[in-house]
């Protein structure tokens, strides 16, 4: 019978285990020794009872000093609270660990100098709470049981909160030092502020943000001291992000403490597919995403994302986007928001707006104009007028991001009835100037010309019209100008072209006559006989 008293002790595996003096380390045994050569011989220890910090203990045990094998095995029941051993197992201390935890363990190996003893057993927590990287909720409610040893562990079917979202989770660690780890998570319904923080100052979204039927997988390694790279496969049947409605998201990321790598995503959503790839810098902020859309719908989008916008334009939006920049809110993201790409919208509308009454008011400033134009021009096609909206076949432009402006070099409309190509910008306070050629279908050229015989005159080779165009003013509801001095230098220039030209057949037919002595046919014999 004895007592082993070690609290004065200490011991230290680097990155596995560090036990300083006064941290209590305590053992209280009775047992039997028999000398060596003996039936059993040896230390047999009926009874132990331990104190190792805050974990106590009760077991059995035998020790062989003898050679040429001299060994030893320990078996113990435990229990402990967890959150003091933060302080003894580098490796859980980044996590913060609290709870209550029961151990079964045993320990075995050779008790010569220098020996690192062989761990094993299982170990049941309750109430089991931690921090985790960069995730704004703690962990709590966890319970589970692992099995261990002391270099891997194995739990199956552990259950714990984050914040209001709930988990179960699979993990077997390959080894403690370095890191290495594989795990499954699982997650009926994951509340995005639960495990992502908002952007400071950023506006609550209309309708909550949630993945429904969430599955991560992925491995975690230790790739420098304290440094943790994991990467995840994530996947979730359906959810709600920044007010948009989605399905079949999919995601695989590599997870570094300073920077995020988006290997790729994908997710169906307002009737069409999104999929990219991208990187984000947390500490920054700081993202650099790239994106292709197909075939969204806008009407749905606007909806959901910019309600103000819903009145101005649907279709089928498809692309391909660059986008990057930083900062924690709008108005940082804004300044240095730079992107490139190329979108086109097939089959949609201009809502509220009519092009073509708007190109014909400001046609009639033109002068030798009638001001009736435009009623005249409804009687002939009162459908084209008469709708609020402008149907298009595709909207299209290729565009680059920079100083707060969308810069579209190439913005194409086409309509059957006439056509649009522009240059100019949009800008993120939502204003525009664009300037571009109208070009009006050969019917409609035809209907304009019946009402004012001089834009004979305008008509190009192939019977449309081409009329200098300027949309300015705010994106909701922009000023359409026509430009009535080019269009007025332009029909005076035809004018003087085709008065050239008729004086010079005619000075072509003179000469040709004279030339040619053509002579007067004779007239016609009217003598009746």
């Amino acid at each position: 019978s004895g007592t082993v008293d070690a609290t004065n002790a200490s011991f230290e595996q680097k990155d596995t285990f560090v036990k300083k003096p006064g941290i209590p380390a305590k053992a209280d045994v009775h047992g039997t020794f028999r000398p060596q050569h003996t039936p059993n011989e040896g230390i047999t220890l009926d009874k132990i009872d331990v104190t190792l910090h805050a974990l106590t203990a009760t077991g059995t045990g035998r020790v062989l000093p003898f050679p040429p094998s001299p060994g030893m095995e320990f078996n113990f029941d435990a229990k402990t609270p967890l959150k003091p051993w933060n302080d003894l197992l580098p490796a859980m201390a980044p996590f913060a660990l609290s709870g209550d935890a029961t151990v079964k363990l045993r320990v075995a190996g050779a008790t010569t100098p220098g020996a690192t003893p062989q761990i094993s057993g299982t170990a049941s927590f309750t109430h089991l709470g931690a921090t985790l990287v960069d995730m704004p909720k703690l962990v709590s409610d966890g319970e589970g049981t692992a099995t261990f040893t002391d270099k891997t562990a194995h739990i199956k079917g552990a259950r714990f909160r984050i914040g209001d979202s709930r988990f179960v989770m699979d993990t077997d660690v390959a080894s403690f030092t370095p890191m290495q780890a594989t795990f499954k998570v699982t997650s009926d319904q994951v509340n995005r502020p639960d495990v992502q923080a908002p952007v400071p100052g950023a506006k609550p979204f209309p309708r909550p943000e949630v993945f429904r039927q969430v599955v991560a997988t992925g491995s975690m390694k230790e790739t420098a001291p304290r440094v943790v790279e994991n990467t995840v496969t994530v996947t979730s049947q359906s959810g709600c992000v920044s007010n948009i409605d989605y399905t079949d998201l999919t995601a695989k990321l590599r997870v570094l403490p300073e920077i995020t790598h988006i290997d790729s995503y994908s997710a169906k959503t307002m009737g069409g597919t999104v999929t990219g790839s991208g990187t984000f810098e947390p500490k920054t902020p700081r993202f650099d995403i790239t994106s292709k859309v197909e075939n969204v719908n806008l009407a749905e989008y606007f909806r959901y994302k910019y309600p103000e916008l819903s009145n101005v334009l649907v279709g089928k939006l498809s692309g391909d986007i660059q986008l990057a920049g930083s900062g924690s809110q709008w108005e940082q993201l804004a300044k240095t928001l730079t992107g490139k790409g190329g979108a086109v919208v097939l089959e949609g509308s201009l809502l509220n707006m009519n092009i073509a009454n708007q190109i014909m008011a400001s046609i009639q400033s033109i002068p030798l104009v009638p001001t009736d134009l435009t009623s005249r021009m409804k009687a002939r096609d009162p459908k084209l007028f008469s709708q609020n909206t402008t149907a298009f076949k595709n909207l299209s432009s290729k565009f680059t991001i920079a100083n707060g402006k969308i810069q579209v070099p190439d913005l194409k409309l086409a309509t059957s009835d006439f056509s649009l190509n522009g240059d100019g910008w949009f800008s993120l306070a939502k204003e525009m100037n664009v300037n571009s050629t109208l070009t009006i279908s050969k019917k409609l050229a035809s209907d304009l010309v019946a009402e004012v015989p001089a834009a004979k005159y305008l008509l190009s080779p192939d019977g449309s019209i081409d009329v200098p165009l300027a949309l300015t003013g705010g994106v909701l509801k922009p000023a359409i100008k026509v430009d009535s001095s080019a269009m007025t230098a332009k029909f005076q220039k035809a004018m003087m072209t085709q008065g050239q030209q008729q004086l010079q057949d005619k000075m072509k037919s003179g000469l040709k006559d004279l030339l040619g002595g053509s002579k007067k046919p004779a007239p016609a014999d009217t003598v009746k006989h």
